[in-house]
């Protein structure tokens, strides 16, 4: 009896060792800094993303590590605050304090800071490896605290290109007015929850493709105004540059109500159609160049210049 009981507190105490192990390996690499530099060297050149990876907590079993206070710093001067960030590694360059990533899943509140605009949220994200022509496989969803859905589809090539189609559900447009501005440098106003489809292209491609429906819009650019349901159709240009005239936008309007409140003419009717040229400026901001407005049946009033009608 006392014989097994020797064997049994040696079992004990050797798994005890191990475990003091664990937990000094542990310490070691959470306090590395050549973990953390492999780290952030992966997500810039895999993922094209600059990764402030915040404390670190390392596992073993599962190999891979979670972080806390992290951020991403994307491409058009996009910050996102993250969540819960699990990253999955492989367990013999872990051990070696070098960080080869096999997948990486966020989830929880987040908050996404583009300029003007922050958006707070909830986040879920699955990146796992791809087939090609993506290096990964990316889906993620989020719900927004001023309403409505986004759920991302698609596929990273290498460096970090996204291909692949945002979904949008109910989303409040009203946030987004900030990116527009006109060529006399004023924002429109936007009022409304729209659906519809974001499609970025491959790599390579100049273009990604905006389609938005609306019930109960509201669209206010210069003097004119569009109010009911619309549908939208917008090229935007990818890169940071003005050069592609392919860029265009149509808004049909064919069931909303026009209103004109010119300095000269205030009136209203009923069906239009509105398009212009969108051009990107190197700080971001989309640019709306020659709008043009139809409209099918207006009744107005022209105004003398000391505001009486004519």
């Amino acid at each position: 009896m006392r014989a097994w009981l020797r064997v049994l507190l040696l079992v004990l105490a050797l798994s005890l060792s191990g475990v003091a192990g664990v937990e000094v390996l542990r310490a070691r690499l959470e306090q590395s800094g050549a973990l953390r530099a492999s780290l952030e060297g992966v997500a810039r050149v895999q993922l094209g993303i600059v990764l402030r990876p915040g404390s670190i907590r390392v596992g073993f079993l599962p190999a891979g590590i979670r972080l806390r206070d992290a951020s991403l710093e994307l491409p058009g001067n996009a910050r996102l605050v993250l969540g819960d960030v699990h990253i999955a590694l492989d367990l013999g360059a872990l051990l070696e304090g070098e960080a080869r990533l096999q997948g990486l899943s966020i989830s929880g509140p987040a908050r996404l800071v583009v300029r003007e605009l922050a958006l707070d949220g909830d986040l879920d994200v699955d990146l796992r490896p791809g087939e090609g022509p993506h290096a990964w496989s990316l889906r993620a969803d989020a719900r927004l605290a001023t309403g409505g859905t986004f759920a991302v589809l698609g596929g990273l090539a290498d460096g970090g290109w996204f291909e692949g189609t945002v979904d949008l559900d109910g989303v409040a447009v009203e946030p987004f007015a900030v990116f527009l501005t006109s060529d006399r440098g004023e924002h429109p106003r936007l009022r409304g929850r729209y659906d519809g489809t974001f499609e970025l292209p491959p790599v390579g491609g100049t273009l990604a493709t905006l389609r938005l429906t609306s019930e109960a819009a509201e669209i206010r650019v210069g003097q004119a105004a569009l109010v009911g349901p619309v549908a939208l159709v917008a090229q935007l240009p990818v890169s940071l540059s003005s050069s592609d005239h392919g860029a265009r936008f149509e808004i049909d309007a064919t069931r909303a109500r026009v209103e004109y409140a010119g300095g000269l003419v205030r009136g209203s009717g009923d069906g239009a159609s509105l398009g212009g040229r969108i051009v990107r400026d190197l700080d971001g901001h989309l640019r709306l160049e020659e709008v043009g407005l139809k409209v099918t049946r207006f009744e107005g009033e022209a105004r003398r210049r000391g505001g009486d009608a004519g």
